[in-house]
């Protein structure tokens, strides 16, 4: 009947711990120091076998480990993972596990790091960039001893806090960190730019007349600079320094205002995975040579045009396209070209905003060539669906409206897909209060979500929803009844 467990100074055999594991009713595993011996257990090369249902994984001060499996992204029960004290590459494991995990449509783990991992992390990068006998791409093939040890005096920084320049350079006086007597100032504002020159830090704020740093924050870069996360930090410009990590597989930023990629980003030709956030009005826009970012797996963003796909390349003598993607939103309407299509043949999951001024459907009609396509949303796309079930692909399982404004019969179409299994009708959805849908649609759907809409009255018959299990109302504050024929 154990549910609990806590092991201190038991130096046990890793091994031993798969005992441990067929204890039926073992619910919290705590394993304190020297609980273990030895550097590797083989266990944790771990399946969903091995680990059926846990929901949290905590790692606390493990400066040896190299990396959480990646086999924990099939743990779907898995909600959290918490690290602390742990070096930069259990971190950007982390990451990876909550990338697939999202990309196979569960719900990602929360990872939450504290001061120190990112501290360790800058400092693996810089001790990268510093040693590095081949020039990467990232500057100068050297870094002065004195910057590699700088970020550990952010450590004494809330995190995601303002910096003022001031109290930074004073920390580094208190310490004895500026070396020259007789202008420290200046030896100070020489670090902290090269730091910036690094991105190490971000400038949060200059002087009126643009010259000198008056204010910073702390990034979070890890594992040979793979990751760079700035999601918390709000920026009205690309960061240029960005386009020096051509190790990055891993980019998110947060934007307030329309954002213009410049055709550098080309240089990142690892990254996998790109991430916008911010309000939906801002519009993201990309050269012709986001193109040649072939290892992309999710692209999401807000909102964002991209250019028609190239033809062919000098280089490769061949088509261009993101062969690898899985995950792209929210991509502009008027995007949905022939040539834009073709690029993303292999895509799964879609999003499609619209808000921009075009006189037909027409664009939306490509969508049918995405046959590899399962999961589609459509956001202020008005009025404008295409007028046929044919025009979407036939794979589709999922598909979510929101301010769409659609008539309710339009679902009638929507109820022909031959292999949709979930429907979630958002706000404003479709226009009207009044639903009667056709009889003999919606063979497969599983689930349907109705949510912040004005349907009154709703008629159906049993065999309208003939396999329906889930029915979720959310705020139709103006629906009179279910129709009893759901019984």
């Amino acid at each position: 009947m154990l549910k609990k467990l806590k092991l201190v100074g038991t130096r046990l055999a890793w091994e031993d711990l798969n005992i441990i594991g067929k204890w039926p009713n073992l619910e919290v595993l705590k394993l304190k120091p020297d609980a273990c011996r030895g550097t590797e257990w083989y266990q944790i090369e771990a399946t969903n076998d091995h680990f059926p249902a846990p929901k949290h994984l905590v790692i606390r001060h493990s400066l040896h480990l190299q990396e959480i499996p990646i086999e924990f992204a099939d743990i779907y029960s898995l909600q959290l993972i918490e690290l602390q004290n742990c070096s930069a590459k259990p971190v950007a494991s982390a990451r990876r596990v909550q990338e697939d995990q999202e990309s196979l449509g569960s719900k990602a783990g929360n990872v939450r790091l504290n001061t120190s991992d990112v501290m360790n992390g800058v400092l693996e990068f810089v001790d990268h960039t510093s040693n590095n006998t081949v020039n990467d791409g990232l500057g100068p093939e050297w870094i002065s001893s004195e910057i590699r040890t700088s970020p550990l005096h952010f450590g004494i920084f809330r995190e995601d806090s303002e910096i003022p320049e001031k109290k930074l350079i004073r920390s580094w006086m208190a310490v004895g960190f500026l070396k020259l007597e007789n202008d420290l100032q200046g030896e100070a504002e020489k670090y902290l730019q090269e730091l910036v020159d690094r991105c190490l830090v971000l400038i949060f704020q200059k002087s009126l007349d643009g010259t000198k740093v008056r204010s910073c924050k702390s990034l979070f870069i890890s594992n040979y600079s793979k990751v760079l996360d700035l999601s918390h930090v709000r920026i009205d410009s690309f960061p240029v320094q960005i386009l020096n990590l051509i190790w990055l597989r891993y980019l998110a930023l947060f934007i307030y205002v329309n954002l213009k990629i410049p055709r550098e980003i080309c240089r990142l030709w690892n990254l996998r995975t790109f991430i916008v956030k911010g309000i939906r009005l801002s519009v993201i826009t990309f050269p012709e040579e986001i193109w040649g970012l072939m290892q992309l797996r999710h692209f999401k963003l807000s909102r964002f045009y991209l250019p028609d796909c190239p033809s062919g390349s000098v280089d490769k003598g061949r088509h261009l396209d993101f062969s690898n993607i899985q995950t792209i939103s929210y991509l502009s309407q008027r995007c949905c070209t022939k040539e834009v299509i073709m690029g993303i043949q292999n895509v799964k999951e879609l999003g499609i905003s619209g808000g921009d001024e075009i006189d037909s459907n027409g664009p939306l009609n490509n969508l049918v060539h995405l046959q590899q396509l399962e999961t589609l949303s459509f956001i202020f796309c008005l009025k404008i669906l295409s007028a046929s079930a044919k025009a979407f692909p036939a794979t589709l399982k999922k598909l979510k409206l929101e301010r769409t404004l659609i008539s309710w019969s339009y679902l009638d179409i929507i109820a022909e897909l031959p292999n949709l299994k979930v429907l979630k009708l958002m706000a404003h959805a479709c226009l009207g209060d009044e639903w009667h849908p056709n009889v003999q649609g919606f063979t497969r759907l599983k689930i349907l979500l109705i949510e912040d809409n004005f349907l009154k009255h709703w008629k159906a018959t049993d065999e309208n929803f003939l396999v329906l299990e889930h029915l979720v109302l959310k705020k139709c504050h103006n629906l009179k009844e279910i129709p009893i024929e759901f019984a």
